[in-house]
């Protein structure tokens, strides 16, 4: 699982950290991009690569947070779908687009 070492906020660099951390910055009321530190022994590539879950609860175990799962209910995961008329086009080999149209929110 990974913890929170700190944040800052996007809008205007406000630094915290991992105590005062919340979702919001309280000088700006701007977004906060929060600072993780991974534990490389909880990354199993081949539980993630193979887990059916294919949604955003696939993840919990990296991430500090419980009850993802749960709340994920379809959200991430969606599709990257090959393009390439669209490559050709735009002179690129390989392009994808990704079908938001699957995802439930």
């Amino acid at each position: 699982m990974a913890t929170i070492r700190g944040g800052h906020c996007l809008r205007c660099d406000f630094r915290m950290n991992a105590e005062a951390a919340q979702s919001a910055c309280p000088l700006c009321d701007g977004g906060i991009e929060f600072l993780l530190a991974f534990d490389a022994e909880a990354a199993d590539r081949d539980r993630l690569t193979h887990d059916p879950v294919f949604n955003m609860g696939r993840y919990e175990g990296l991430l500090p947070l419980t009850g993802l799962r749960e709340a994920a209910n379809g959200i991430g995961g969606t599709p990257l779908l090959p393009a390439p008329r669209l490559g050709m086009t735009l002179g690129l080999d390989n392009i994808h687009l990704k079908d938001d149209t699957r995802n439930p929110s």
